[in-house]
């Protein structure tokens, strides 16, 4: 079949308008940090992961006025690795107790993790739980135990936008292995199960709601389909993936995504939005075909862009 001259153009400038949208709104969509790289040097590095600074050390951290910070200098804690940043937010000073005589300029700063540490003795302690000490000590009241300067050290996390205590755990700190096990056994069992019945009705009320016509053809019906269905997924996807150990960074980054895109209620609105526009813009065709080529443009492009906007 050979489609007219004037219909082909049409066709083609159309869809080269649509893909210029996409990589306008792909190229303006920025994520603002104001703590992350900011030169080109900076940009370039790669994170480095914890292991890489679990090494022994010749410098040594003794002193009651010295200060141990977990990454090198000019870099902080994002997901647990060390990125470089110019962040200035790295402030021990603010956590001495009863050292107003000590000039936080005077600080004594050793970089890199306390030597002879694993990744399974390294534990964190939330800001508000900790302090140092006129001995050097940091105390960790949560824990409560004191720690020596050469065991622990402080870092600034972009995650939670605070300075955490890192320090090196002994057995008999943490709790019995056993006792861990029998709680994770017992959620795993009981979230998959909850889960399950929850999911269960869920699509059961999605099948009933969407066989009302009345639903089927208003925005408000679509927005309450639009949210069944995303909590559907949610739930489906929890209660096949819950574990009580730690996840991998793409099954942590996947679990997120979908819990985002199933329980903002911006995503609903759009899709709904989206979805009611499409079904109208394509009932009434054979009208907007005569009219101005933006009706089209918007049909064919408006949920692309609600899907690319979802995922970056």
């Amino acid at each position: 079949l050979h489609l007219p001259s004037r219909m082909m153009w049409f066709m083609s400038r159309e869809w080269v308008v649509c893909l210029a949208i996409l990589a306008l709104s792909h190229s303006t969509i920025v994520h603002a940090d104001e703590d992350g790289p900011t030169t080109d040097e900076e940009q370039g590095k790669e994170p480095r992961s914890l292991n890489e600074d679990l090494v022994e050390t010749e410098d040594t951290c003794d002193s009651p006025l010295c200060v141990r910070k977990c990454c090198q200098d000019g870099e902080h804690f994002v997901n647990y690795q060390c990125v470089p940043t110019n962040s200035s937010r790295w402030r021990p000073d603010k956590f001495l107790v009863d050292r107003k005589d000590v000039d936080p300029a005077k600080l004594q700063v050793v970089f890199g993790m306390p030597p002879l540490c694993s990744m399974d003795e390294i534990i964190l302690i939330d800001n508000t739980h900790f302090s140092l000490l006129q001995d050097g000590m940091m105390l960790a009241q949560n824990h409560s135990l004191a720690v020596p300067p050469s065991n622990y050290c402080l870092e600034y996390v972009q995650d939670i936008e605070g300075v955490l205590g890192l320090y090196c755990s002994t057995q008999e700190d943490l709790i019995p292995y056993t006792e861990v096990e029998e709680i994770c056994q017992f959620h795993e069992v009981l979230y998959p199960i909850l889960m399950s019945f929850s999911c269960f009705f869920l699509i059961l009320t999605l099948a009933v709601y969407a066989g009302v016509p009345t639903l089927r053809g208003k925005s408000y019906g679509v927005c309450v389909l639009s949210v069944l269905c995303n909590l559907c997924v949610y739930s489906l996807v929890k209660s096949t993936s819950f574990d009580c150990s730690l996840s991998s960074t793409v099954t942590c980054e996947g679990n997120n995504f979908i819990t985002f895109s199933s329980l903002n209620p911006i995503n609903h609105w759009g899709e709904a939005i989206s979805l009611q526009s499409m079904s109208s813009i394509r009932y009434h065709a054979h009208v907007l075909r005569q009219r101005c080529m933006r009706h089209r443009i918007f049909r064919k492009c408006l949920f692309l862009i609600i899907v690319l906007t979802k995922t970056i």
